[in-house]
């Protein structure tokens, strides 16, 4: 009797076990079904996650593979999937699969000539033979509005990336107050918006204007000229520096003084060394010392300091024993001399070293940020960028985490918005810190007037602050815009 019910228990057991079994199947199989509809459907993400789930269940595992290389094409990521698509060999149709991506590859790259060839290799595949006719159609545009530089080699270009006027001068970058220098033969000058030469390219050197002035250099001789091209100051002097608060530091004799605008030398030429006027005064050195000077050329704080550097925010960074702290106009030490590295205060901030320790400190020498990060730049826009081993993050003037520290590389922000960099890729951050153009390019430089240039496939276009391309990528290189014009060097069409 009881080994009739042994039997029969085993055998309750042994059905629901098999019940089980299958039950588990089924399930495994419509999980299965699912991925592969939403593989299908194309949502790559999601079906990757579904397959993973599945673990070692029929093929999943490569399914799983199969779907994250297409989710990391359909992304740019190109050579992440390529990778990929190389491991899995043959599974599936994983070779026509990596040809088609090195197509969209050069199609994202808007080299659409290379594309086309390479989409041809299996013009039947996906929507290989509508992306033919696309990168057909866009090569045309892409070639008529090149053709409408008329062959130039380089040019300055507006906002919607018409060329304005064609340039045949070496050096021409960044328009300054209207002109920019222009360079032919070795000799230097300047042109105006309209591509007008002002001033002949006469000059042995030439520097941007400041302040309606410019440095120009001839005979081994430093001097100014003004917006018409008119010497206001003789090239006389052994160095000069740009106008700064309507004076401008000279050198004669290896002593320093300073000119107004008229060219009248307010400030002899007495002293060993000089800075640029920053709020009225001036830091001037004198047998070995430093002190102060107002733009009479009288000297509010005599030259008894060691080494200083100009007014910011009402605070000058002064140095004493090797250590840096800030005097008011007074002469009145506010900051002790306590840091290692100092620079001026910039938004009301200074970031401090101390001990090998960094800070974040006000206008009163109140710390107001303890920095544990390896490195952090001054305040821009109210971000400041940080590092912490090899990645940059940013923080705000509160000392908050705005951005982890997740990029491989991050610059200041510029006109609100910081280019990063991440896996080799250029992108860009809003103040809030939110990624408002995706890390796809090969580089992404400063935001200027609203538009950046980027390089993508070996070409420079434009994006605006929304990552909009409204000039496209033909330029071999390209400045950043100033007063409306951009500077480009422009690739020949074929």
């Amino acid at each position: 009797m009881k080994k009739r019910m042994k039997t029969a228990l085993a055998a309750v057991l042994l059905a629901a076990m098999m019940l089980m079994m299958t039950a588990c199947g089924n399930s495994q199989e419509k999980t299965y079904e699912k991925a592969t509809k939403l593989l299908n459907d194309g949502k790559y993400a999601e079906a990757a996650e579904k397959f993973e789930s599945l673990g070692s269940y029929e093929d999943a595992s490569q399914m799983t593979m199969y779907a994250k290389a297409i989710n990391e094409a359909e992304n740019g990521n190109f050579e992440v999937a390529f990778k990929a698509f190389a491991a899995l060999g043959d599974y599936k149709d994983c070779a026509q699969l990596q040809a088609y991506y090195v197509a969209r590859e050069y199609e994202y790259n808007e080299m659409y000539a290379e594309a086309i060839e390479a989409y041809k290799v299996n013009p039947l595949f996906r929507d290989s033979q509508s992306r033919i006719e696309r990168c057909g159609e866009r090569l045309a545009e892409k070639e008529k509005w090149l053709a409408s530089f008329g062959g130039t080699s380089a040019a300055f270009i507006d906002k919607t990336g018409k060329m304005v006027f064609p340039v045949d001068y070496n050096g021409a970058w960044i328009f300054s107050e209207g002109l920019v220098t222009v360079g032919k033969g070795g000799k230097w000058g300047y042109i105006d918006t309209t591509g007008k030469e002002i001033v002949p390219c006469q000059y042995d050197a030439a520097a941007d204007f400041f302040e309606g002035f410019a440095r120009v250099k001839k005979k081994e001789k430093w001097g100014f000229i003004d917006t018409t091209g008119m010497e206001i100051v003789p090239c006389q002097y052994d160095d000069v520096y740009h106008f700064s608060e309507g004076f401008a530091r000279v050198k004669k004799e290896e002593k320093w003084g300073f000119i107004d605008t008229t060219g009248k030398e307010i400030i002899p030429c007495q002293y060993d060394d000089a800075d640029d006027f920053s709020e009225g005064f001036a830091a001037v050195k004198k047998d070995g010392k430093w002190g102060f000077i107002d733009t009479t050329g009288k000297e509010v704080m005599s030259c008894q300091c060691d080494p200083v550097r100009s007014f910011s925010e009402g605070l000058a960074l002064v140095g004493k024993n090797g250590k840096w702290g800030f005097i008011d106009i007074t002469g009145k030490e506010v900051i002790a001399c306590q840091y290692d590295a100092a620079p001026l205060f910039r938004e009301g901030l200074a970031v401090v070293e101390k001990d090998g320790k960094r800070a974040v400190i006000d206008t009163t020498g109140k710390e107001i940020i303890s920095c544990e990060y390896d490195m952090v730049s001054g305040f821009r826009d109210g971000l400041a960028t940080v590092k912490t081993g090899e990645k940059w993050g940013f923080i705000d003037t509160t000392g908050k985490e705005i951005v982890p520290c997740q990029y491989d590389l991050a610059w200041p922000c510029h006109e609100g918005f910081a280019s990063v960099e991440k896996d080799g890729k250029w992108g860009a951050i809003d103040t809030t810190g939110k990624e408002v153009i995706p890390c796809q390019y090969d580089m992404v430089w400063e935001f200027s007037e609203g538009l950046a240039p980027v390089r993508k496939g070996g070409k420079v276009g434009y994006i605006d602050t929304t990552g909009e391309v409204v000039i496209p990528f033909v330029f071999s290189s390209a400045m950043e815009f100033s007063e409306g014009l951009a500077y480009v060097r422009i690739e020949e069409a074929e």
